[in-house]
């Protein structure tokens, strides 16, 4: 159990490198949103904002993976992020549901698929990376942030249904343990992955294309990332889940 920064003793004399990976690429595009728009281009726009507003910061220097969406291998991100010596790692994505879950609809006379069931952001670290406590503190001031920034987890990824049924670690805070993403246990450093919210929701969907909401996800993304860099914890990361279910684990 971590009961303060991983990182709160490092210096803050030189700028803390924080990889930023933009989920999918151009050509295999992740997600379809239940207007057609394909995940990755609500992945480059938030971490174009992310990065934004890190740019800003005197302490943080954000550089983003595959900034133009060429063809990557999930562990040539990483490789990626190593080689620019990242000390942090976040990939950034959009959420979707299970195909039990969709409707169809018709989009400017094309059929696309929805399901307003779910909605939320989720967390999610990988206890076979080579830091997994200061992954898990990581992936939890991420959904502290988002939070306190008004948003509110989904917690559909621990369904016991197949695709799903991931160890859901911090209820309140929509953060999951999944062992066997590779760009979470391939990294070399602290990892991440953020759903920032579920695009064949057709509400949430159009919130997430809205500058104000792209704002305040960035805003919370980038306190959490100065939190793990000396920030107070505002909770203790646990291995066991806050709710008592053990069926989650």
């Amino acid at each position: 159990m971590l009961l303060s920064s991983p990182a709160s003793e490092l210096s803050t004399s030189t700028r803390h490198i924080v990889a930023l990976d933009i989920g999918h690429t151009s050509q295999n595009g992740g997600a379809r949103s239940a207007k057609g728009v394909m995940e990755f281009q609500f992945n480059k726009k938030m971490v174009g904002e992310i990065y934004r507003q890190l740019e800003q910061s005197d302490c943080i220097k954000p550089v983003i993976i595959n900034p133009e969406g060429k063809a990557i291998s999930l562990k040539g991100r990483t490789e990626a992020a190593a080689a620019a010596g990242c000390e942090l790692f976040l990939s950034v994505h959009h959420d979707a549901v299970q195909p039990k879950y969709l409707n169809a609809w018709t989009v400017d006379g094309h059929k696309e698929h929805y399901s307003d069931r779910f909605k939320g952001f989720s967390v999610f670290y990988s206890s076979k990376n080579p830091l997994p406590d200061e992954s898990e503190y990581f992936a939890c001031q991420l959904g502290i942030e988002m939070k306190a920034k008004g948003f509110e987890p989904s917690l559909h990824h621990a369904e016991k249904i197949p695709g799903e049924g991931r160890k859901l670690v911090e209820p309140e805070y929509g953060v999951y343990e999944y062992d066997d993403l590779i760009v979470l246990k391939t990294a070399k450093v602290p990892a991440a992955l953020i759903e920032c919210g579920v695009i064949v929701n057709r509400e949430e969907e159009e919130s997430l294309n809205e500058d104000s909401t792209r704002s305040r996800i960035a805003a919370a993304v980038s306190a959490a990332i100065r939190d793990y860099f000396g920030g107070q914890p505002a909770c203790a990361p646990s291995r066991e889940p806050s709710d008592g279910s053990e069926s989650l684990r």
